[in-house]
């Protein structure tokens, strides 16, 4: 199209945002248009579909474009008052829910298989109660448990016995209480079949730890969390 530039610096996502916002202030992109396909428009950045998609999400929330499931991204009419009141949310590289991912695949596996070694029966059981409570919460509500799933991760990485772990798992459990994590997670959550698939990881990450199996524990995460990507990227 010619009109956007591509980017080469490691704030990606951030740079994307902020040209394509300014595109929609310039009125070089105009309400109700709609973006090029996502894998063209990654082309023409330069840049990966998982970066587009932080950018896209955040020019979302920030009420810059609509994404419509099925049919693509569009230019959303900005009045005069909403430009004025318009505030942007903090953003950085650091809240990347790629980035984030990138790290909980490096580290939440090996957890598991530690804490299937060293987990405490009590500790067990507590993982065991907070499992079951997400699967009748879910039935209950149709609605995936996300404070009992962060509980779950911060209860396992506990029960590893490594402090280096736990203080890495602390910083990303914290960065994923940005709104970008959580808007791309909800637009994952929307998919009944997805969240069935999330409790179903919990439940085998549990009979693993039972039968004091690492490498099973393991492989139950790698899955869980490989799961989660795909979906966010979905």
């Amino acid at each position: 199209m010619g009109k956007f530039k591509a980017i080469n610096t490691q704030k990606a996502y951030i740079e994307i945002m902020q040209q394509l916002k300014g595109l929609i202030e310039s009125g070089e992109l105009v309400p109700g248009e709609k973006l090029p396909a996502e894998r063209v428009l990654a082309a023409e950045l330069g840049t990966s579909r998982p970066t587009l998609r932080e950018a896209l999400a955040a020019l979302e929330m920030l009420g810059y474009v609509e994404i419509v499931n099925g049919k693509g991204t569009f230019v959303r009419l900005l009045s005069e008052d909403r430009r004025a009141a318009q505030v942007d949310m903090h953003f950085d590289v650091e809240d990347s829910p790629f980035q984030l991912m990138e790290v909980r695949k490096a580290l939440e596996p090996s957890v598991a298989a530690l804490a299937a070694k060293r987990i405490a029966a009590e500790e067990l059981q507590e993982l065991e109660v907070i499992t079951r409570r997400m699967e009748e919460a879910y039935a209950a509500t149709g609605r995936f448990p996300t404070e009992d799933d962060i509980l779950f991760h911060e209860k396992l990485v506990q029960a590893a016995r490594n402090v280096v772990f736990a203080e890495v798992m602390a910083s990303v459990t914290e960065r994923m209480k940005h709104p970008l994590w959580n808007v791309l997670k909800g637009k994952s959550h929307m998919h009944k079949e997805r969240s069935v698939a999330y409790l179903a990881h919990h439940r085998a990450i549990v009979e693993a730890l039972r039968a004091g199996d690492g490498a099973r524990a393991k492989r139950a995460m790698k899955e869980h969390l490989a799961s989660i990507e795909e979906d966010l990227l979905a």
